[in-house]
């Protein structure tokens, strides 16, 4: 058997040299590894500079593949790592120069280039299709495993899996963490987590169903006021009173919209009160028509769907000195948006107007609203359709971004500041041609 001191001293001289470099061997092995253990890159070298001789397992042995070397088996177990499958054959293969990097099977600095793949990563066991860029060794063809590119390729593979198995995504649960006042530490400790689990997952390693429900449950004021309960002695008192005070908020909003539509609609009307909102009395029914006729377009994100409801509602108001829907809106980041907007998204789902879908494309996230249902036309006047539609045709095509861009021009945005509420007076001025004209 190994002495003790043997893996004491191997464990010791590993650690030393990964603070400088480490390299995980045989690239393609070790990448479909991470990905049926749902861990990125980071994480996996966090918890190689955490081991320690109860962790061994057996060595050294001779290198299957690189016969001058010795293998260690040193690791935690992970009971649900599935048997590691062959190089799996890749191919749209293209190449682009990049800087020199080490080479561990020519021992040495070399010229790599890069080469774009579509590859197939086991995530826990299922199979996920991403684009991945590869680094190969210039002078001997060796894949060379380099960090920025895996954990780009996991990332991919990670939030595909997570938007087919209804995960949330990093940045999801950094938002339900931060609702609450608490860094990655504090809440993982009043969720009764290891003090790293948060933090592993919000940078992008995949939590487990369980954690994902629990994450979930935590949106919910009430949960929170239980988890505070059993494990709030784990917070410092500012942590604690930084969380009692958002459920404070939390209640106070609760208690002005939990009251059904009735409430809903005056609480909506008191922000539009003063002509912020268009001199239109406030209509929900018309808000719920607005989101389910724009909602039909393909494509409908979220973003986008609020753009449009700021040139109709402004658009009306420009050519008959009243709004669609009596919305107030305000000066967002994106672009202008009607207030309350997250909550108007929720009525709408909660009314089956629409359903809200999660899309993901290489480094972002946003939600598409799909229509359940045709817009019931009846609720508006002539005027308002007709503004509807010379909205939709025109702008409906745009993407997001454009959309965004668009209304960064405005001066419904140029002339107020972040938060504040946008006055229809700034309709005068709307880029969009008077209705019935045409271009010259």
């Amino acid at each position: 058997m190994t002495a003790r001191r043997q893996v004491v001293l191997f464990l010791h001289l590993m650690k030393a040299t990964a603070k400088q470099r480490f390299h995980f061997v045989r690239r393609k092995v070790n990448l479909d590894m991470l990905a049926r253990l749902g861990m990125m890159p980071g994480d996996a070298k966090d918890r190689g500079m955490a081991l320690t001789p109860r962790d061994y397992v057996r060595g050294s042995d001779q290198d299957r593949n690189y016969p001058q070397r010795d293998v260690w088996v040193v690791g935690l177990r992970a009971t649900d790592a599935l048997p590691l499958p062959g190089d799996r054959t890749t191919r749209q293969q293209g190449g682009a120069a990049m800087s020199t990097t080490f080479c561990p099977a020519c021992m040495k600095d070399a010229d790599v280039r890069i080469e774009g793949r579509r590859e197939t990563l086991p995530v826990r066991g299922e199979d996920i299709e991403v684009e991945a860029r590869v680094a190969v060794c210039s002078t001997c063809g060796e894949d060379i495993w380099l960090d920025e590119l895996e954990g780009e390729t996991l990332a991919r593979a990670f939030a595909e899996y997570r938007r087919r198995r209804r995960l949330l995504q990093p940045d999801e649960m950094a938002r339900i963490r931060r609702r609450w006042g608490l860094g990655q530490r504090a809440f993982a400790l009043l969720l009764g987590w290891g003090e790293v689990t948060l933090h592993r997952y919000e940078s992008g390693s995949l939590q487990d169903a369980a954690h994902d429900a629990q994450l979930r449950m935590a949106e919910r004021p009430e949960n929170i006021r239980t988890l505070l309960e059993a494990h709030g002695e784990r917070l410092t008192p500012r942590q604690r009173a930084a969380v009692e005070r958002r459920l404070g908020e939390a209640a106070a909003l609760a208690a002005k919209c939990e009251g059904g539509d009735e409430d809903f609609e005056r609480l909506l009307a008191r922000r539009a009160e003063g002509g912020f909102g268009g001199h239109a009395p406030l209509s929900l029914a018309k808000v719920r028509e607005t989101i389910a006729y724009f909602a039909a377009r393909p494509g409908m994100f979220v973003t986008k769907l609020a753009k449009l409801m700021f040139y109709a509602d402004f658009l009306h108001y420009r050519e008959h000195a009243t709004s669609i829907t009596g919305l107030a809106y305000a000066h967002a980041p994106q672009g202008p948006i009607p207030e309350r907007y997250e909550r108007l998204r929720d009525d709408a789902s909660e009314s089956a107007v629409v359903e809200v879908e999660e899309r993901c494309g290489d480094d972002w996230s946003s939600e598409v609203l799909v229509a359940r249902r045709p817009a019931n036309l009846c609720v508006f006047s002539e005027t308002e359709l007709t503004v509807l539609r010379a909205v939709e045709k025109p702008l409906g095509a745009k993407t997001s971004r454009r959309l965004s861009e668009m209304s960064h021009s405005e001066a419904a945005w140029t002339t107020t500041s972040m938060g504040e509420r946008i006055p229809y007076a700034a309709a005068t001025s709307l880029s969009l041609m008077p209705l019935g004209s045409s271009p010259a």
